[in-house]
Parts: C-alpha cells; sequence; structure tokens
C-alpha cells in the first residue's frame, strides 16, 4: 500500500514541476520579415520584443494585428522608429483614432441621394 502511495505521490510532483516549468504559453518566432508597410503599422494593436533569453531562439519584434501576429527583424528602421514614436506616447499605449458614431449612416444617406438624384435625371 505504501508504495501505491509513493507513486501517486511521485506522479503528482511530477505534473506540478511539469506545469511549472512549461513554456507552452510562450510564443516565439521562428521566421522573420525584412519589410512592413506604413498602412500595416498603424494597424498594430500592441507589440512585443523578444529576446534572445533561453526560451526563443530568434531576437525579433512581434507586432499584434487583429486576428494575426507578425514577426519583424529588430534591425528593421521604420519598425525602430515605429516603436520609438510608440514610447514617446503616454506611457507606450498604442492609440488608435476613434470612429465617429453615426459616419457609416451620414455615408449611407448620400449613397441613397445619389441614387435618387440618378433616378430622377434618367
Amino acid at each position: 500500500m505504501t508504495a501505491v502511495r509513493l507513486a501517486a505521490a511521485l506522479l503528482c510532483a511530477l505534473c506540478i514541476t511539469d506545469a511549472a516549468f512549461s513554456i507552452s504559453s510562450t510564443r516565439c518566432c521562428t521566421q522573420l520579415g525584412e519589410k512592413i508597410s506604413k498602412s500595416l503599422l498603424k494597424k498594430v494593436k500592441s507589440y512585443d520584443i523578444q529576446r534572445l533569453d533561453g526560451t526563443c531562439y530568434l531576437s525579433a519584434v512581434q507586432l499584434h494585428l487583429k486576428h494575426k501576429t507578425l514577426c519583424i527583424s529588430p534591425d528593421n528602421k521604420r519598425v525602430q522608429e515605429w516603436i520609438s514614436r510608440q514610447g514617446k506616447k503616454s506611457s507606450g499605449n498604442i492609440r488608435t483614432k476613434k470612429k465617429l458614431p453615426g459616419r457609416k449612416k451620414r455615408q449611407g444617406n448620400l449613397k441613397k441621394k445619389i441614387k435618387k438624384l440618378k433616378r430622377l435625371r434618367a
């Protein structure tokens, strides 16, 4: 009976240490892009800097967009300038332009008016 308890205790200890040292939550870039457009940089929601710290074998800048993450070389001049501008903003938060409420409605009404004018002229 004590052997069963000892085996159960060892199994629990292994599970706990495996969970403590698991790196599955860390996502590392495996490939780097060299170029990025200005329009893509405008769509970035947040960014992380990946360092060579033992868990990842590449140094990179991870740019998080709405549905994907891009890995860019940290030597890229455009990304370096973009990060320095983000640091100058309030404590590194990325601010995006606020959408005006009702903007789509106004554009939709304008399109309807144009269609009506075309019908009247025809």
